[in-house]
């Protein structure tokens, strides 16, 4: 069977297959190249959305490329259970430039939202002396972060419902 290489074709689909957590752009990417991302239909686009920062260092970029494909060569993912040969240094590098004790790796900015509420509760809990459970973080009103259950539950946004 052929497929067609429509945008309408990959919203439908996507529409009677898929988990409505998102509203996407009804536009099915193909490719990309550094900051243009191509749609099935051959339509060039800037793109400014940059994975909504979570990957914002554009597309198939040769020297990113390359340090992938060498990375991938030895290992692909190392979860934080273990130690490795470059997140220290790493840490390193990046507390001494910053000028921090210590910093935190993360995968993305929900993750790292998360991890920002968990650190404000230990804070209020140990430095400021809030009883056990009873520490109470405030979020402001038409912020959206994430659609984990900690930004969903902090967020006024009624997309999240979808």
């Amino acid at each position: 069977m052929q497929i067609p290489k429509s945008n309408k074709y990959y919203v439908e689909l996507d529409n009677s297959s898929l988990v409505k957590n998102y509203g996407p752009l009804p536009v099915a990417l193909e490719k990309g190249e550094r900051i243009y991302v191509w749609d099935c239909e051959g339509t060039r686009y800037v793109d400014c959305l940059a994975g909504y920062g979570a990957c914002n260092q554009g597309h198939v970029h040769p020297k990113i490329l390359k340090a992938m494909i060498t990375q991938a060569t030895k290992l692909a993912h190392v979860s934080r259970t273990f130690h490795n040969e470059t997140i220290g240094p790493f840490g390193k590098y990046i507390t001494e430039l910053l000028g921090y004790e210590r910093f935190m790796a993360m995968n993305g900015g929900c993750e790292a939202d998360e991890s920002a509420c968990k650190l404000a509760r230990r804070w209020a809990y140990r430095a400021k002396g809030v009883p056990d459970n009873e520490a109470v973080i405030l979020f402001p009103t038409g912020n959206f972060w994430g659609r984990s259950i900690t930004a969903s539950g902090a967020c006024d946004d009624p997309s999240r419902y979808h």
